[in-house]
């Protein structure tokens, strides 16, 4: 029994021989690594931060099955998938998220349309064009600044049932997010039927409405400085 340790030992004694000789050589001793730089580990230089690539959009034959309910978690869903993912507060790395992933969720013409209320008739479809693409640069700005805060949060996101308008027609679905670091916010989402399915028109967060705030906005600018201003306020 004696011999079979002293054999163990031995051959135990024989493995360090070969591995210490072999770990200093690359470096590393017991205390860790002992290379050019001893009061460091060897630099591993990060992995590039890859722009986001958007994602192949729905046929518009199946965007129409899509309810507005499903269309609001699938957006939010996606949203802080990406944040999860990767936790970027570069605000252009987060506006071509908006732009390529959120952007078909909306209409803007739709939007720009009820923004602009009775100066729509005065509008022909080329104004209301540049117009909408204004209106949806503010907005997509606006949203992409908003996302970008919930990048570092643990926010949770509570959805409510979706509501019918008084005729059918459009349907309302609210989302309510709460994060450690602020106060509780609900958004609701208008959506109505188009050609490509549902589309959202107008958002409110906690009962301040985008098309609202738009229409004073537009309405300041046409009666201050006419229409003419208005247009060309659009072209910059």
């Amino acid at each position: 029994m004696k011999l079979s340790m002293v054999r163990k030992l031995g051959v135990a004694l024989l493995g360090i021989l070969m591995v210490v000789p072999v770990a200093q050589a690359q470096g590393y001793d017991r205390y860790g690594y002992r290379g050019p730089n001893p009061s460091f580990t060897p630099y591993k230089p990060p992995a590039p931060v890859r722009r986001y690539q958007p994602r192949q959009q729905p046929t518009r034959q199946a965007a129409r099955q899509v309810t507005p309910d499903q269309l609001l978690r699938q957006g939010v869903e996606q949203t802080f998938s990406y944040l999860r993912r990767t936790g970027s507060t570069d605000l252009s790395n987060v506006l071509d998220f908006v732009n390529k992933e959120l952007g078909p969720y909306f209409d803007f013409e739709h939007m720009t349309r009820l923004a602009a209320g009775k100066m729509s008739k005065d509008l022909d479809d080329a104004q209301v064009q540049k117009l909408s693409k204004k209106l949806e640069q503010m907005f997509m700005t606006a949203l992409g600044q908003q996302i970008a805060t919930y990048a570092y949060t643990n926010h949770r996101v509570t959805f409510y049932p979706a509501k019918r308008s008084r005729f059918g027609k459009e349907v309302s679905v609210a989302a309510r997010i709460t994060h450690p670091r602020g106060f509780p916010v609900k958004i609701t989402f208008r959506f109505h039927p188009s050609d490509n399915g549902w589309k959202i028109y107008d958002v409110s967060a906690n009962n301040n409405s985008a098309v609202m705030y738009y229409r004073k906005q537009l309405a300041m600018i046409a009666q201050r400085y006419g229409m003419d201003a208005l247009l060309k306020q659009a072209d910059g």
